[in-house]
């Protein structure tokens, strides 16, 4: 965060019109950090890869004992 903050310390003591207060005037004055980040060409961290879906999650851990998957009794093994 610019000032330090935490985000506690933002839930308890910023209201809402203070933090667009703060964000027009951020984007009228950047932060140096930011400006100098810009000026030395640094984009920040890009994601590595695509977000999946719960779908994809779900995929990964079939459920077990499904009707898809049959119970083997122990002397059938």
């Amino acid at each position: 965060m610019v000032f330090g903050w935490t985000w506690a310390h933002i839930r308890d003591n910023v209201t809402l019109p203070e933090v667009e207060a703060m964000s027009r005037y951020w984007k009228k004055f950047p932060p140096v950090h930011f400006l100098v980040g810009a000026f030395m060409g640094c984009e920040g961290a890009q994601p590595q890869a695509k977000q999946g879906s719960a779908e994809d999650l779900m995929a990964m851990f079939p459920p077990q004992n499904s009707p898809d998957q049959p119970v083997k009794a122990d002397s059938e093994a």
